[in-house]
């Protein structure tokens, strides 16, 4: 049955990701064993096809082995990955259609993995706005975003910081940093404000003139996760840690924060 939803798999994979832009070749097998672990996985993918593009793993539904896989994945070995859900992936086998569907999303999302563009903005239709193609590649723009992942008041974990930022001209290529932060005090109230958004925002804005020959002109920083007690607070706080960060690199862009809110 493994086999064959395989096969499956492969022979639509192909079809799909070849229409969706991606070169298909069909890659190399590696047949895990039941009593296997993620880490003797990751050592036999190792084995069998050192320095790999990229691993795509036909999983069962359970968030631990995700977890593992990702940990492995992108901590210990460096390793791209794309997980399938095999209950998933075996639904829509039954239906050619879903499946080309299901394996084009697939597709959106491995290209965008390994650094691929799925979309980029039409400025052909931005003729009479002050937003165009020529003035972008002189007068850059950066797009953050920002939110920061609490674990609940008094609950023994620190909260975790992340930042995206915008490094190409089409605004479709991001760059993450990730930052764990202690919690406020000694009944581990979450912390709300990025501690190290200078650092963080100074790194990205460095990915994004090495990538572009020339720092942002003007940053538009979307934050989310911010409570209406918190604004002026955060406000405060960060938008004088991104200007620290402009500082640093010589550079004093026009800078709009955005708060988010559901």
């Amino acid at each position: 049955e493994n086999e064959k939803i395989r096969e499956a798999f492969l022979v639509g994979a192909r079809t799909s990701f070849t229409k969706n832009g991606l070169q298909f070749v069909k890659p190399p097998i590696v047949q895990v064993l039941p009593n296997q672990t993620i880490e003797q996985v990751f050592q036999l993918i190792n084995n069998n096809c050192p320095n790999p593009q990229l691993v795509i793993l036909i999983i069962d539904d359970r968030d631990d082995e995700y977890a593992k896989i990702k940990l492995y994945a992108d901590k210990n070995y460096g390793i791209i990955t794309q997980c399938l859900k095999y209950d998933k992936l075996n639904s829509q086998m039954r239906d050619d259609r879903k499946l080309d569907m299901y394996l084009s999303n697939v597709a959106l999302k491995i290209n965008s993995k390994i650094g691929g563009t799925n979309n980029t903005v039409d400025f052909s239709n931005l003729k009479n706005l002050s937003l165009n193609q020529p003035k972008i590649k002189t007068e850059p723009i950066m797009f953050f975003g920002a939110d920061v992942t609490n674990f609940g008041n008094g609950m023994d974990r620190n909260s975790i910081a992340a930042v995206v930022g915008s490094y190409d001209l089409n605004f479709a290529k991001y760059a993450v940093r990730l930052s764990e932060q202690k919690n406020s005090n000694e009944n581990r109230q979450s912390q709300e404000i990025i501690l190290e958004l200078e650092e963080m925002s100074y790194l990205l804005m460095q990915t994004f003139k090495k990538n572009n020959g020339l720092p942002p002109k003007r940053i538009i920083f979307f934050r989310d996760g911010v409570d209406s007690g918190q604004f002026q607070k955060v406000l405060d706080h960060e938008v004088l840690a991104i200007k620290n960060a402009c500082k640093r690199l010589n550079i004093d862009p026009k800078i709009t924060m955005v708060i988010v809110q559901k």
